[in-house]
């Protein structure tokens, strides 16, 4: 598997075996519709759920879907989320694109600077611009990630921010993602790997004492 190295701000905080994710075509809906359907499944399958939207408010075009691991929860199989997808799909018409070459390295990254609601959030379409540039061979789409989990006691626990979506098929490229990810104040990141064949969360090193 690649890894980041000992060098780089990152550290491994969990990783599952699998590397999937599904695209899927939304009808024009509005964000707002979008999420309350990502909620409503996420309650019905009882799964956390991370996604990256593409379209404005009113006109939500399409979203990846992809695992989140996690030392806590730990990370659903890989079937359950392809039972969600058939919710998503004879539930309510979203259709999946069809099957395509997977990317060797998928990253929804994040734009805002740690996990502060009111810290600074990068611009989506300059960003991108930057990281295509600074890192040749990879590709990047603006997005909404967003990404909701049910507690115990039914409330849902959501994250949004403004983020991008990078794809390479270059997997020796991650360590310079993660450079990148540095710069914009990303404590943590997902990679979905399918040369790997593995799902990674990375999570910022602590400063040293001292």
């Amino acid at each position: 598997m690649t890894t980041i190295s000992t060098t780089e701000p990152y550290t491994v905080s969990a990783s599952a075996p699998g590397a999937w994710s599904c695209r899927l075509q939304v009808p024009l809906d509005s964000f707002d519709a979008v999420c309350g359907a990502l909620e409503t499944a996420a309650r019905l399958r009882s799964l956390p759920i991370t996604a990256a939207v593409r379209g404005g408010d009113g006109d939500v075009a399409e979203l990846t879907l992809v695992r989140d691991p996690s030392v806590l929860f730990g990370t659903p199989e890989i079937h359950l989320y392809e039972e969600l997808v058939d919710l998503f799909t004879t539930g309510i018409g979203w259709r999946r694109y069809p099957p395509a070459p997977a990317p060797a390295i998928t990253i929804p990254l994040g734009l805002r600077r740690g996990y502060d609601k009111n810290a600074l959030v990068y611009p989506a379409d300059e960003t991108r611009r930057r990281l295509v540039d600074d890192v040749p061979g990879v590709r990047a789409w603006p997005v909404r990630l967003c990404s909701v989990r049910i507690l115990h006691d039914g409330e849902p626990q959501w994250h949004r921010e403004s983020g991008l979506l990078v794809h390479s098929d270059d997997a020796t490229l991650l360590p310079r993602l993660a450079q990148f990810a540095a710069a914009l104040g990303q404590d943590r990141f997902v990679v979905t790997s399918a040369g790997a064949g593995a799902t990674t969360a990375y999570r910022r090193r602590a400063p040293a004492d001292g």
